[in-house]
């Protein structure tokens, strides 16, 4: 078993750890949209906000190639992730070739859904044989509480959309997600069963 020539020299060199081959990947997950995003959340573990591009947006054939890539490894599914995926421009077309290849999940702020955007989401889950999931982070079950971490008004713009999220469609569903700080159950709403 042969590893990246680079990686098998700082292995010797004892400079990293033992690498462990990568013979098959059954989910893959792509942060489309580098660093950017229209929040500046106080416990954002990746540091995304607006206007920062450490981590640029990913064009949209790199999201071909590497979902490509993880096809090859055996990859079922797909999650995209930020920064905020729905500041990526093309993400509804990424979503709409991904979910040609199987089930799609997006992890979402849910401040960006307008009622275009989530009449195309609800044609796309109910055009695909695969699932699209949103997942709507929410970090406690008021405003005072989520807006504290993610700002002013973001717990209302989250759940401004949730009554059409909830109708987008066969295989979609949101999921707003508390984080594990939070002392209340996590709320699931989920469409029906596929049959």
């Amino acid at each position: 078993m042969r590893f990246l020539p680079a990686a098998e020299a700082a292995v010797a060199a004892g400079l990293v750890a033992p690498l462990q081959p990568l013979f098959h990947l059954d989910a893959l997950w792509i942060q489309v949209a580098g660093t950017l995003c229209n929040l500046t959340c106080t416990h954002c573990f990746v540091s995304s906000g607006p206007g920062d591009d450490h981590h640029a947006l990913m064009a949209r054939d790199e999201v071909r190639n590497h979902v490509a890539d993880g096809l090859a490894l055996g990859a079922k599914e797909f999650y995209f992730t930020g920064g905020e995926p729905f500041v990526h421009p093309a993400m509804l077309e990424i979503i709409e070739e991904t979910l040609e290849h199987g089930p799609v999940t997006v992890l979402t702020n849910g401040t960006l859904f307008t009622r275009e955007r989530v009449t195309t989401l609800a044609r796309l889950a109910a055009a695909s044989r695969y699932a699209l999931e949103l997942r709507v982070s929410l970090d406690g079950p008021s405003a005072a509480e989520h807006d504290r971490l993610r700002g002013p008004g973001s717990f209302e713009r989250a759940l401004g959309g949730g009554h059409d999220r909830q109708q987008p469609g066969r295989g979609s569903s949101s999921c707003p997600c508390f984080s594990s700080d939070v002392r209340s159950p996590a709320a699931v709403a989920t469409s029906p069963p596929r049959p």
